[in-house]
Formats: structure tokens, C-alpha cells, sequence
């Protein structure tokens, strides 16, 4: 008996992406590797944690506004052995960025970042809320 498979147009897509010849599966616009990120909040804090293995804590470079963090990041070719013949070269090298557009505003002075392991943690503190955004219009009878 025949078997009906249904055609998934988007599966080639999805290999493409998932791809292990980019950093983390994804190539932005100029060809750079794109951070994958998870981004959580509190009541308190924004905190955003990204992988980024064999890269230089010198290599780090982020920059933090009111409602968007950028990383850069970028990992050096290491020298090719002239004596050794690859056979297959699949790790990857050169810069990687992202910028991420924030749920709240936040206040960039006040940014923590920490790399262990190869793991960047970055918590920022919520720009507090001000009272002044509700006022009460008392309506006068004519």
C-alpha cells in the first residue's frame, strides 16, 4: 500500500536554519552569526542570558540604552597548522551581534553582566514606574 505523505514547503527552510555551519543556526543580514538569547523579567529586572563558547571575555562588547541592548562579540580564527591536511573545517569564526528590543524601559547605569563558562548573564533594573502617568480630572458643572 502507498503511503500519502503530506509536503512541508517549509522544511528546507528549517534545515537551512538549523544549519551547523552558522553560529547558533541563524546568519543576520551581513552574514554575522546571531546570538540566541533567553530574555525573562520580574518586578524588578530585565535579564537576558546568551551562549557564546570560545569566545574572549576581552571580545565582549555591550551596549545598553533605555530600551534596547546590543552584543558584540567575536571569536578569532585560531592559526592553521600548516603541516596538518583538514578534512573538514566546520567551526566557526568571526563576530557575532544582536540587538534586543526591551519589554520595559530600563536603566542603562545600572546594568550587571557576568561570563562563566561561556554563558553571558546581563540584568538590568527596570526603570521604576511613575505615579505621575494616572491623574484624576475633576469635571466642573456649567
Amino acid at each position: 500500500m502507498t503511503r500519502i505523505v503530506r509536503w512541508d514547503p517549509f522544511q528546507e527552510f528549517r534545515s537551512a536554519m538549523l544549519s551547523p555551519n552558522t553560529f547558533g543556526g541563524f546568519l543576520d543580514d551581513e552574514g554575522e552569526g546571531m546570538l540566541r538569547i533567553n530574555l525573562s523579567e520580574d518586578d524588578t529586572s530585565i535579564k537576558i542570558e546568551t551562549d557564546l563558547p570560545g569566545v574572549n571575555l576581552d571580545d565582549v562588547d555591550i551596549d545598553v540604552s533605555t530600551d534596547s541592548v546590543t552584543i558584540h562579540a567575536k571569536r578569532e580564527e585560531t592559526e592553521e597548522e600548516k603541516s596538518r591536511e583538514y578534512i573538514r573545517r566546520e567551526r566557526r569564526y568571526g563576530s557575532y551581534a544582536r540587538t534586543i528590543s526591551l519589554p520595559s524601559q530600563v536603566v542603562p547605569e545600572k546594568a550587571e553582566a557576568t561570563f562563566t563558562d561561556g554563558t553571558l548573564v546581563l540584568t538590568v533594573e527596570k526603570l521604576p514606574e511613575s505615579s505621575s502617568n494616572q491623574v484624576k480630572v475633576k469635571v466642573n458643572r456649567s
